[in-house]
């Protein structure tokens, strides 16, 4: 079994409650439910709550590494790596899932042999690449699909792995390597992956801890959830 966890920032306040209903239904086998927050004042009866601002780095010092306009997505992307080293119970295996995906059928996410099952997307962004490379020259693209598909299964052992392949590389935190290495041409758009940072790694180096098996999925501009796919994304760009 597993644990859930989920990013909520200022964009996900309408999809959170509608987030723990449906993926705490929905994923099978799942343990404790942990949502990270930027409120401090918010509670939740059915999860555990953590503040954001136990993690190993600030708002401000995200913000002054990118910019006004995206320095919540960057600094998002980094909690979920790094909930392993502030999570103290956490399973072995977490998953995560973006707070405006919603899991509408039963899914799993381990097979009979504790695998973890890993579902891909049709994205590619080639300055996620090319960061990837900045940040170590063993990170190239693995196959053709991308591992952005809004939700991924997390070890932490392998975390553990890569955050120090990264450090002993760059002489710094892991984290102040992947801002570090975002190209200033791209730092007020999307400069980098965290998915395609850790399936690129796990596919390289852990190919045989690892399944690939494709659900049904799609990007929504409207909340249907009478949908027939596995799964539905609804973007807050969509909910403006």
């Amino acid at each position: 079994m597993f644990d859930i966890v989920v990013c909520h920032g200022p964009n996900d306040d309408n999809m959170l409650k509608l987030n723990i209903k449906y993926n705490s239904a929905n994923v099978v086998d799942r343990k404790q439910f942990y949502v990270i927050t930027y409120d401090p004042h918010l509670k939740l009866d059915d999860c555990i709550v953590i503040h954001e601002s136990v993690f190993p780095f600030t708002v401000a010092e995200i913000k002054a590494a990118s910019s006004d306009k995206r320095y919540g997505w960057y600094l998002q992307q980094l909690i979920k790596l790094y909930a392993h080293c502030i999570i103290p119970d956490l399973s072995e295996h977490y998953l995560v899932i973006d707070c405006d995906t919603l899991f509408l059928k039963p899914t799993t996410f381990l097979d009979e042999n504790t695998v973890p099952l890993y579902n891909v997307g049709t994205e590619y962004h080639v300055p996620y690449f090319e960061h990837l490379k900045r940040v170590h020259p063993m990170f190239d693209k693995q196959i053709k699909e991308s591992g952005i598909c809004h939700h991924m299964m997390f070890s932490k052992t392998m975390l553990r792995e890569l955050f120090s392949l990264v450090e002993e590389k760059n002489n710094m935190p892991f984290w102040k390597v992947m801002m570090k290495c975002i190209d200033p041409r791209h730092i007020n758009y999307s400069g980098f992956s965290e998915y395609e940072l850790y399936f690129t790694y796990i596919l390289k180096f852990h190919k045989d801890k690892m399944k690939i098996r494709p659900l049904e999925w799609k990007n929504t501009s409207t909340l249907d959830l009478t949908s027939d796919q596995n799964y539905i994304s609804y973007h807050h760009y969509f909910r403006r």
